[in-house]
């Protein structure tokens, strides 16, 4: 349950009555004013009267129907080709963009205020022509619905705590830093900033604060005149030439945090269109126009700034992304590896990326100044903003180590640092019991079975040995399913990993691995192409990204047309079926169900859903005990996906957990029960 319904369903409760208040304040000014209203016009009165709640209902419809008409699915090369025009319109003029959103705003404004009148012409007119109390009461009901709906257009928003944030007069350089980058840009709002466990920077307005939050390790690899650029940059992202107004932002956040009831739907149906309209166009702005928006914000560094102390910093964020992709195998010791929760996690990180940064700054460097710009970026990558700010080249210093600046940051490091550890020691044993030490278990008895694995189930093994950095070891296993397996359905997973593997060491063989993964098997088809694009892009390797953008189009359009339907089950609309799965098939399921069973299920389904003529999934429906215990639910119902996940790939299955929806599509097929723990074990 979101965390916050509570607070919505009573603030919905007091909205409902001030709508009806509003109504019944309206109707009785109507019904006061009737005796200065000449008989004639009342008649007028009544056609006006009925005619505004038809438009009402009208409304309705119209909204309804066009939000629906809206949603009309793109294929997704239409999909691709929309993005990638949105953001060339952007990055042509980004203020269009933004006054689009504004312009949108105003529209759902003027129309709530449209709305508001309708309902409150409907209590004042049938109000002031009321013979009795039933009239009158019918008045009140015809005006509360859209009076209702107006004031639904007002949700809660949780007052920001700023309870974590920093004093001033504690960290005053840093502090200074910021109101000058803020100064520098017309920004003159009250400073908070808020240290956090991270090696970035960002911002948020709030009112009539502007709340910064830096990172930790940030601060503790770049100087006080990198941190500079950085801040001007981030304050730039707030001005008013690239930056939506508050009102825009706020009524997004209204959207997103409102908690959808049967009572808030009906009466959202007035705006349903508009609604629908204004997020979508945000949610398409902050996709589409972040590289302009980038783009504009590194500008103001070349106005008010230092270029080359900005493509400084710009490096070292840069680098931080690729040591966090290589940590496993640059750190001295797994995350889990100590028995308590490090007290000094943030610090730590910082040391180390200094340290890698020597280990690997020159290769990382090619990698940089090679990279090719994806088409999902929500920055300019690292070349084309140095070489936008004039800059060809980086350099890499740390701040003086006696300097009053170091001595702030290493202050906020502890502070962080402390924070972190009181958040995370309570809940460290029990995630490096499952993340490390049951990992370790499984691994040593394994071994001292001689590594033998069935390879339909050894994917429990290989996550194991990803989990404990045991790279090598993954590998061989890798190779010996791929080589040896007779069930070649078994060997996607297998191909998956050990591409993965051979992408991380930074071999190109390894995209030919997850092709033949996805080839065996469809599921992989997001995951794979992922690890393939990020690879291309951040090597710059531009024949073999070509060839994935047109498998990736076929790839995915193969994914929307036929897999769609397989994660969803619709008793009254699907075409639900006994399944005629062959019998040898069934019974392997059947036995892996009974050895899977941790004394969990009581009951496993099997149906049929046909998707088109071509298409179709076995539905595989699991009705737990009510005695279940749901750590043990997760590791049972992981093993049955990833033993079906092995099957051959004329055959699609679906895994549900039973609810109501699957209970009115077994009633609709009638018997399909193929496990049931109080006969089969």
């Amino acid at each position: 349950m979101n965390p916050n319904e509570n607070v919505y369903k009573e603030f919905n409760s007091l909205r409902v009555i001030f709508g009806v208040c509003l109504a019944v304040i309206f109707a009785g000014a109507g019904y006061l004013a009737s005796d200065f209203i000449p008989e004639q016009a009342k008649s007028l009165f009544l056609c006006i009267g009925i005619g505004s709640c038809i438009l009402v209902a009208l409304l309705n419809v119209i909204s309804f129907s066009a939000a629906k008409a809206n949603k009309k699915q793109k294929t997704v090369k239409e999909s691709n080709d929309f993005f990638n025009e949105r953001r060339d319109n952007a990055l042509e003029d980004i203020t269009k963009v933004i006054k689009k959103l504004v312009a949108l705003r105003r529209t759902l404004s003027a129309y709530s205020c449209f709305v508001f009148i309708l309902g409150a012409g409907i209590a004042f007119l049938i109000g002031a022509i009321s013979t009795n109390a039933l009239h009158f009461i019918l008045s009140v009901i015809a005006a509360s619905y859209p009076l209702c709906a107006v004031c639904f257009r007002y949700n809660v928003i949780p007052k920001h705590d700023f309870s974590q944030y920093s004093k001033q007069e504690d960290y005053p350089i840093i502090y200074s830093i910021a109101r000058r980058a803020a100064d520098a840009l017309g920004c003159k709002g009250e400073i908070r900033i808020v240290f956090i466990p991270d090696f970035n920077a960002g911002i948020a307005r709030i009112g009539k604060v502007y709340s910064l939050q830096i990172g930790s390790e940030l601060l503790s690899a770049v100087t006080e005149n990198e941190l500079y650029q950085i801040l001007l940059h981030e304050f730039a992202h707030v001005s008013k030439e690239i930056y939506p107004t508050e009102k825009e932002n706020t009524l997004f956040r209204k959207f997103e945090r409102a908690v959808d009831t049967p009572i808030t739907i009906a009466l959202s149906l007035p705006f349903a269109y508009l609604n629908n309209k204004f997020c979508f166009e945000y949610v398409i702005y902050r996709m589409t126009a972040s590289i302009a928006v980038e783009k504009v914000a590194d500008s103001a560094i070349l106005k008010h700034g230092d270029p080359q102390a900005a493509a400084n910093a710009l490096a070292k964020l840069a680098l931080s992304d690729l040591f966090k992709e290589e940590s496993n195998l640059l750190l001295d010791e797994m995350f889990f590896e100590p028995e308590d929760f490090r007290k000094n996690l943030t610090t730590k990180m910082g040391r180390e990326f200094r340290r890698a940064v020597e280990k690997r700054g020159e290769f990382w460097k090619k990698l940089l100044f090679n990279a090719i710009q994806p088409n999902s970026a929500s920055h300019p990558i690292f070349r084309y903003r140095i070489e936008a700010l004039g800059i060809s080249d980086y350099f890499i210093e740390y701040p003086e180590d006696n300097s009053d600046y170091r001595r702030e940051y290493i202050r906020a490091a502890d502070l962080v640092d402390t924070r972190v550890y009181e958040n995370e020691k309570e809940s460290y044993p029990e995630r490096r019991e499952n993340l490390y030490l049951r990992p370790m278990r499984d691994i040593e008895k394994w071994i001292k079975g001689g590594r033998k694995i069935v390879p339909e189930e050894a994917r429990p093994i290989m996550e194991a040995l990803e989990l404990l950095n045991r790279y090598e070891e993954l590998e061989a296993l890798c190779d010996d399913i791929i080589e040896n397996s007779e069930n070649v359905y078994a060997t996607a997973h297998a191909r998956k990993v050990k591409g993965a593997l051979m992408l991380s060491r930074y071999e190109n063989g390894g995209i030919e691995h997850i092709y033949k993964a996805i080839e065996i098997n469809k599921n992989y088809i997001e995951e794979g192409l992922d690890l393939i694009g990020d690879y291309c892009c951040k090597c710059g390797l531009q024949q073999e990204l070509e060839e994935y953008r047109k498998k990736a189009e076929e790839y995915l359009q193969y994914q929307h047309d036929e897999y769609g339907e397989t994660g969803i089950i619709r008793a009254e609309t699907d075409i639900l079926l006994k399944d005629d799965m062959p019998e040898e098939m069934l019974e392997g399921i059947k036995d892996f169900i009974r050895k899977a069973d941790q004394d969990q299920i009581s009951r496993v389904y099997l149906i049929k859903k046909q998707i088109n003529d071509n298409f179709f999934t076995s539905v595989v429906i699991v009705r737990l005990k009510p005695t279940a215990d749901r750590n043990a639910v997760n590791v049972v119902m992981n093993k049955i996906f990833n033993y079906l996940d092995t099957m051959p790939d004329d055959r699609q299955f679906s895994l549900f957990l039973y609810d109501k929806n699957c209970a009115d599509a077994i009633e609709k097929v009638g018997e399909c029960c193929i496990y049931d723990s109080a006969f089969d074990n």
